[in-house]
């Protein structure tokens, strides 16, 4: 028995094993670019990557059916890349028990199709999805996207729905870590934008009492007692901003640990966990004032982000040295 998700196509049964299905969302706003081949519907902004959505109808030679807004995607992975297919008239997901197809059955000789299963004595055959994607549809660097202007056939609500379903799906999933992107937190301090990268992070705790200390200086805010030790308390904006750091509901404390000691640095807001491709970070500019205390930017969601180095920051106050 093969668990598959089942759609029809006019007078047809196809299915996709669930297996190869990594996600099924509704139909979001789509963007398009120029395109080698006519499949592509358009690309998406899935969880930071840009992918490339297939009309499976176009793909398998059927006539263009226009796209509802209950329409849903399948979002598969070939070995590279990430990519969509768009599902109309889905029957639901049945576990199927595969058939012997006679070797001269013209679609079964087809790349498009894997196999043939019965699903209440009508055959269903298993899409290849990997058949319907090439290098040629993934998006490139040099293609320029514009908005999708096939979304002037729907109405106004039609379309609000349809473009806050791709604001969302632009954003990563917090339930699901890509191999190959680094985690960072997302924090602000006073109108900008951080990373903070959780390597040798151990703990995230909401803001606390802490002791201050007299005459200290400015970035030392006083001790924190912390699972019955005392740790350093250091305000992060008045290192980075030269200015005191604002408490509220939203701001915590991160417990770091290095090879000599603990640390407690107060952060004003974490927003969000997000997954970054590094090798679309950037430089920053030679005369930026946050070269002391980070080496990168990344562009996120129409936002700059400043990735900190915690020990570059932590060494331009020595702190590390008041702990040999």
């Amino acid at each position: 028995m093969l668990p598959t998700l089942i759609i029809q196509l006019n007078h047809s049964l196809l299915g996709i094993n669930v297996e190869d299905i990594l996600e099924i969302i509704p139909l979001p706003k789509l963007q398009k670019t120029p395109s080698p081949s006519e499949i592509v519907a358009g690309y998406l902004n899935y969880r930071s990557d840009l992918i490339p959505i297939i009309d499976l109808r176009s793909a398998l030679g059927y006539s263009h059916k226009k796209h509802e807004i209950d329409d849903l995607i399948a979002i598969l992975k070939n070995e590279q890349f990430f990519f969509g297919l768009i599902l109309q008239d889905m029957i639901g997901i049945e576990n199927l028990q595969e058939v012997v197809t006679p070797p001269n059955q013209p679609i079964t000789r087809s790349t498009s199709f894997l196999k043939t299963l019965m699903f209440k004595g009508d055959v269903v055959f298993i899409l290849n999805p990997l058949s319907l994607f090439n290098l040629e549809t993934a998006v490139q660097d040099d293609q320029v996207i514009q908005e999708d202007d096939r979304m002037l056939e729907y109405s106004q609500s039609e379309e609000k729905i349809f473009s806050e379903r791709a604001q969302l799906l632009s954003q990563p999933s917090p339930n699901v870590i890509s191999n190959h992107k680094t985690p960072l937190l997302l924090s602000s301090m006073g109108n900008n934008y951080y990373g903070i990268n959780p390597e040798n992070l151990i703990e995230l705790i909401p803001f606390k009492e802490f002791t201050p200390i007299p005459s200290s200086p400015a970035h030392l805010l006083g001790c924190l007692s912390f699972k019955g030790t005392t740790l350093p308390l250091i305000d992060l904006s008045q290192i980075i901003r030269n200015e005191r750091g604002k408490i509220a509901k939203d701001s915590y404390i991160l417990i770091y640990t290095f090879a000599k000691f603990k640390i407690a640095l107060l952060i004003e807001a974490i927003l969000d966990l997000i997954y970054i491709d590094v090798p679309k970070s950037f430089p920053l500019p030679q005369e930026s004032s946050l070269n002391p205390f980070c080496e990168k930017v990344i562009y996120f969601d129409t936002h700059t982000i400043a990735i900190l180095d915690i020990k570059k920051t932590l060494a331009s106050i020595q702190m590390e040295k008041s702990y040999e």
